[in-house]
């Protein structure tokens, strides 16, 4: 069976996609761990500084509940906000690879 170069090409774009996607994905999530551990070394720093007046007053349960809640924000929040700017990214890119495909005068602007 012979295999066109037209199939061929949408083969090797496809696998290209995919491997772009997995990419993406994992710099997505380790970007997002990386903000939110230097995000939880920041609170907890800032509270052990905290004098014991500020743990008298305070009550932990409302300690736990701030840092549970920040931690979540940055989870989800950043989380969506880093996938975007990712994915944006990756289109203008692909539309900048297209366009120098289909003219290749294109590239000499860039």
């Amino acid at each position: 069976a012979v295999v066109s170069t037209q199939s061929t090409g949408y083969v090797v774009g496809a696998i290209m996609s995919g491997l772009i996607t997995l990419l993406g994905t994992v710099m997505l999530v380790l970007d997002a761990m990386r903000a939110s551990r230097k995000l939880f070394t920041a609170m907890l720093l800032r509270i052990m500084k905290a004098t014991p007046r500020f743990f008298d007053i305070t009550p932990l349960g409302r300690i736990v509940s701030r840092f549970s809640n920040d931690i979540i924000s940055i989870d989800t929040t950043l989380l969506e906000n880093i996938n975007s700017a990712y994915s944006l990214f990756c289109r203008v890119l692909c539309v900048l690879v297209m366009q120098i495909v289909a003219s290749p005068y294109f590239a000499i602007a860039i």
